[in-house]
């Protein structure tokens, strides 16, 4: 007869595949933010095509959105320690080529399974902590990853350039190398090895697995290919295949008997209505950064270290709160605290674009993100615990794996929107130079047109998320941990 373990030590462990967890976040999430402060002397050593560039950025994105669903569902098949184990290990193996890799085309295929082992171990995450933690500590483990994850995004880019400028682009992966075999090592000690828990009760759903790559896939595509005119068939081919997979994945998965995604999951109420909070919230605030950055470079002068200090700020909002978030999302009613978190989120958004408006730079622009920060962080980590609440065991991997997708997509399509509100009143041909930054060629209209676009764009995103508000708001009452 095996003795149940005590409470203490459930939570002992439980602390423990937190810290391994953290480890992974930290690998995958400090190497994404690092590699485009490093993208400028890969291309110059490689002596890379601007296509190939532009592929060492995508191969990873594209092949990290259409795989994390299907591997959240794997690792509900295989278990959850071999499908984390396996991702790290492809990570750690793929990192370490890159470092020795002496062409582009290599550095391209590298970085595309480098995207299958970061969304082994991304989507696989929270369903690690859901298990591991008992029910009234889950949101503590999920505030503390979250605050770890966001720490790598703050960090990355300053070691990231401190790496490139010290040792070359090649750095910057040999650092990641050796922390994702510590990962790794770690995992395959600190994990207890469990049998799969669906027992034979799933099989494979060969066609919702391609259908959702075909519409994750092509939704990156075409945010990838916006640049070039949403006119254009490089923009609505992909864009018209992630319409029809999208489509057709939703008609087939109410049709198998065990789909890659169950839709009875989102159809509950208040899990539902965390969704597309979370799309809506990632839709509308995620360009955030990537906004500043353009807006303190091109219109201010700021050097990119200044813009990235300044974007840091965000990150430092999301580390403070997110433990506290933890705790209180134990004990409050998850409506009031991610609606409120939300609510603040949006109140930063606006700040920014007043900002914006007056021309302000520097310290302002700071402020605003912290407040981004501090709103998203609660909400985040309130808004990803709900979403495991009353979820069986067997399909923590799925749930968790759709949250992740959708919040990676929406992230990617509110980027893009962005960029082509932030140009839209630009001549065509000023529009790539304001993209670059190079804006020294700009006559004062146009200068005047690209400031008044930045306080715009914000500020019309900001009222989509403000829609995150009052989905988040009328999820109805979900039960607390303890209760379900």
């Amino acid at each position: 007869m095996v003795l149940a373990e005590t409470p203490a030590a459930e939570l002992r462990y439980a602390w423990r595949v937190l810290s391994v967890t953290g480890l992974g976040m930290w690998v995958t999430f400090s190497s994404v933010s690092m590699v485009p402060v490093a993208l400028p002397d890969m291309v110059g050593d490689l002596g890379a095509g601007p296509a190939q560039a532009n592929w060492f950025v995508l191969a990873y994105q594209l092949v990290t959105a259409v795989l994390m669903l299907p591997l959240g569902r794997l690792s509900d098949v295989l278990g959850r320690r071999t499908v984390y184990v396996s991702g790290l290990a492809l990570v750690t193996g793929s990192t370490l080529a890159i470092c020795l890799a002496g062409s582009p085309e290599w550095v391209v295929v590298l970085r595309g399974l480098q995207g299958v082992g970061a969304a082994a171990v991304i989507t696989n995450t929270t369903a690690l902590l859901v298990d591991a933690f008992p029910a009234g500590h889950v949101s503590r483990g999920i505030g503390w990853n979250i605050t770890i994850m966001s720490t790598a995004v703050a960090l990355g880019p300053l070691l990231g350039g401190l790496l490139t400028e010290s040792f070359g682009w090649r750095g910057v992966f040999a650092l990641s190398a050796p922390l994702a075999l510590l990962g790794t090592v770690w995992a395959a000690v600190a994990l207890r090895r469990t049998r799969p828990i669906t027992r034979g009760r799933i099989r494979a759903d060969p066609w919702g697995t391609v259908l959702s790559v075909l519409a994750v896939g092509g939704i990156v595509l075409a945010v990838n290919r916006v640049g070039d005119g949403v006119g254009t068939a490089a923009f609505l081919v992909p864009l018209l295949a992630a319409v029809l997979g999208l489509v057709l994945f939703v008609l087939v998965e109410r049709r198998v008997s065990n789909p890659i995604l169950d839709l009875r999951l989102v159809l509950v109420r208040f899990r539902g209505s965390a969704y597309a909070a979370t799309a809506l919230l990632n839709l509308g605030l995620a360009a955030g950064p990537l906004l500043v950055s353009l807006y303190l470079q091109s219109l201010h002068g700021l050097t990119a270290l200044a813009a990235g200090l300044c974007i840091t700020a965000q990150a430092c909002g999301n580390i403070l709160v997110g433990p506290f978030a933890g705790r209180w999302a134990a004990t409050t009613e998850a409506r009031v605290l991610a609606t409120a978190g939300a609510a603040l989120a949006v109140t930063g958004a606006a700040l920014l674009a007043l900002v914006f408006a007056l021309g302000g730079s520097g310290l302002p622009v700071a402020g605003a993100l912290f407040v981004v920060g501090l709103g998203n962080g609660l909400f985040q980590t309130t808004n990803a615990s709900v979403i495991n609440i009353g979820v069986r065991p067997w399909e923590r991997g799925m749930a968790n794996g759709f949250r992740v997708m959708i919040d990676n997509s929406a992230a990617l399509l509110g980027s893009a929107a962005a960029l082509v509100l932030v140009t839209a009143w630009l001549p065509h041909a000023a529009r790539a130079d304001a993209l670059a930054g190079a804006t020294g060629g700009f006559t004062a209209d146009e200068l005047a047109a690209f400031a008044t676009a930045f306080p715009v764009a914000v500020g019309a995103l900001a009222v989509l998320s403000l829609v995150a508000v009052g989905v988040s708001a009328l999820r109805g009452r979900a039960p607390l941990p303890e209760e379900a």
